[in-house]
């Protein structure tokens, strides 16, 4: 399953993300959850395209996800936070979410970037789906094009958070325009992939 990108625009010199009080109420992560919630996935990888967001970015996003996807299936959503998972607790974390996944509950996996950490790829490569959280102005083109990378062109998918403020008003043009892809890696995330995904 393609991953969607998940965009934001930071002007204020914050790391944190703001979230509306109530993220399951606002479209935009409605949009999201429905992207991907009827692809067959059981574990959704959460993976910031790089370096620069605060610790807990990918956690955030995961919450919010889940409580949107709480108000869509009517039950809890689980959340595994594996932003400060040693590579020695790998193997154990992975299993843990394999028996979690092993009765068909879907389960959110919150990741820190790939970038100066051993476990990030191998857990998310091990989940069924992702999702590739861009905190825009704040992570390097440099981290973003080795996620997409190793995660693979191929699994990402353009996408905006519109629920936070978004300084663009054509967001595929953060792709289009972004100097660490090459024109095959654009033309899946921005259309290609997309079409395959909403079949198309």
């Amino acid at each position: 399953m393609p991953a969607p990108v998940l965009s934001r625009r930071d002007n204020s010199g914050s790391e944190a993300i703001q979230l509306r009080e109530k993220p399951w109420q606002d479209p935009e992560w409605q949009r999201l959850w429905l992207a991907v919630e009827p692809r067959p996935w059981r574990s959704l990888a959460l993976i910031p395209g790089g370096q620069g967001a605060s610790p807990d970015f990918s956690l955030i996003v995961a919450f919010a996800l889940s409580q949107t996807a709480m108000v869509h299936l009517g039950k809890p959503l689980q959340v595994a936070d594996a932003t400060q998972v040693p590579l020695n607790q790998m193997t154990a974390f992975s299993k843990e979410v394999e028996r979690c996944t092993s009765t068909g509950e879907r389960l959110l996996v919150a990741l820190p970037p790939i970038a100066g950490n051993a476990i990030t790829a191998n857990i998310a490569q091990s989940t069924d789906a992702a999702v590739l959280c861009i905190l825009t102005g704040k992570m390097s083109s440099g981290d973003a094009k080795r996620t997409v990378k190793v995660i693979g062109a191929d699994r990402v998918l353009m996408g905006s958070d519109y629920c936070f403020p978004i300084a663009y008003e054509q967001p595929v043009k953060i792709v289009a325009d972004h100097p660490a892809l090459d024109a095959e890696a654009k033309r899946k995330i921005v259309e290609t992939n997309a079409r395959h995904l909403l079949k198309l």
